[in-house]
């Protein structure tokens, strides 16, 4: 029996109005609830505008019904070289898969290492037990008893086993524990970030996605994270940065911050080979900046239930809201992007940089015309970039501080900006007379929001189903 809440019944996956109100059944926050009230209402007047613009109409009781064929048909593998792989971990596999962007759907030349990722993270009891639980939800364990027939005083301690080696996403609620499946990104990967340096891991992570994983993730729809402005100056509107972008507002209607080492940016280390740098939550840690590119470590916060979760396990370091704004402005003027996770409830706002963020590495890897084709890329800012060509001293400010390297000057010398522009605002914090500026697109050309995490990872998945990538 599918895990159901009131959300099936009142609309689509790009256009939840409702969802807010119902925020304690369907994994909503007070900060979030608070949000949508001053969010203004996206105008998406039919399921094709909706799929233009990267949302989908998909019901969750379809996309967790696609879900539950998916996974359910996946039975032994047998991988090129004859090895058999157990049904359980090819079952976890393509559960993960259906999550945000995940992991590529392409097994055909998968070899035995592509399975060595959950192997590693799971023993066969605790994948099969998380292959039985609810899909595409948050879950107490007595609705995982209900969905696998196992007693709730076991399913609870497996949950809370699992959601201890961040294996699984944990929150309470009135004292209450839930939980839900995670992604591979945001969820496997970064809840790992103490682990990056064991031996294997690396190795492991890399095999786990097939050669279509990025076209997962730069034509999921929607972008995996969002760029918000770096700063209300940069903002031409006159009422000034959308409601659920202002990162100063967001910091002032939530109350539990944590700050963590960008997991890219760590990971690149470990993958370099690179000196460990010091421990989480560490003075060390505060100022260390990375090798390769010279930017600060310890800049990816986490807001909310989110912030309590990377708390409670030892991978972030708890901070006020004073410090919670000192580091974003750090980062600002380190000239990084800042992105928010593609929710309203704006549980993670990382500092990005086109030379080290691996999601802006997505992107430069497929370059300009890529980006240009995409169908995350096109619609991943609800801004687009004014220019006064009048008013620019061709000076070459915004050229050097371009953190996706998308600025160039044109044989007048004139700046001219490529496909990869996050709209993110840098490059109007150095003109020196603001012919570079943000404006809000109208309503009806962007999706709502979805309300948190995991409808993020459903509104994703069900886009890349009707799209046909996902199988």
């Amino acid at each position: 029996m599918e895990n159901l809440t009131r959300r099936d019944f009142m609309g689509t996956m790009g256009a939840a109005g409702a969802v807010a109100a119902l925020a304690g059944i369907a994994g909503g926050s007070p900060a979030e609830v608070q949000a949508e009230a001053a969010a203004p209402e996206p105008n998406i007047t039919s399921p094709e505008r909706l799929f233009e613009l990267g949302g989908s109409s998909m019901s969750l009781y379809d996309l967790n019904k696609k879900r539950h064929e998916i996974v359910d048909e996946k039975g032994d593998f047998t991988c090129p070289d004859g090895t058999v792989i157990p049904a359980v971990w090819n079952k976890l596999r393509a559960l993960t898969n259906s999550y945000g962007v995940g992991c590529g759907s392409d097994l055909t030349e998968a070899t035995k290492e592509s399975f060595d990722f959950f192997k590693m993270l799971f023993n066969e009891d605790e994948a099969q037990a998380y292959i039985e639980m609810p899909y595409g939800v948050y879950f107490t364990a007595a609705e995982f008893a209900q969905e696998s027939g196992r007693d709730e005083a076991e399913c609870l301690d497996i949950c809370e086993k699992l959601a201890s080696k961040c294996l699984l996403y944990r929150c309470r609620r009135a004292g209450v524990p839930y939980f839900h499946h995670l992604a591979l990104v945001h969820g496997f990967f970064e809840y790992a970030l103490r682990d990056f340096y064991n031996e294997g891991w690396v190795d492991n992570f890399n095999t786990i996605r097939t050669p279509d994983y990025v076209d997962g993730y730069v034509n999921s729809g929607t972008a995996f994270y969002y760029p918000i402005p770096c700063d209300a100056s940069v903002v031409a509107d006159e009422e000034g940065v959308l409601p659920l972008e202002d990162y100063e507002a967001i910091i002032d209607r939530n109350s539990v911050f944590a700050v963590s080492p960008c997991q890219c940016r760590l990971y690149g280390m470990a993958a370099r080979g690179d000196e460990e740098p010091p421990a989480i939550g560490t003075e060390e840690l505060k100022d260390f900046m990375v090798p390769n590119c010279g930017h600060p470590l310890e800049t990816c916060l986490t807001i909310g239930e989110e912030a309590e979760f990377y708390i409670e396990n030892g991978i972030g370091r708890q901070i006020d809201a004073d410090e919670a704004r000192a580091i974003l402005r750090r980062s600002v003027d380190a000239g990084m992007i800042l992105q928010s996770a593609f929710a309203k409830d704006a549980c993670v706002i990382c500092s990005c940089h086109g030379d080290c963020c691996r999601i802006l590495g997505c992107y430069q890897a497929i370059g300009a015309e890529g980006c240009a084709e995409a169908t995350s890329f096109p619609n991943n800012s609800h801004y687009d970039l004014a220019y006064d060509k009048d008013a620019c001293l061709q000076c070459g400010a915004c050229v050097e501080r371009c953190p996706m390297f998308a600025i160039s000057m044109d044989e007048d010398g004139y700046p001219v900006v490529d496909a990869r522009c996050m709209r993110c605002g840098q490059c109007g914090m150095v003109c020196p007379v603001e012919a570079r500026k943000l404006t809000a697109k109208a309503p009806e050309d962007r999706i709502e929001l979805p309300a948190n995490m995991m409808d993020d990872y459903n509104l994703k998945a069900a886009y890349r189903i009707e799209r046909g990538s996902l199988y």
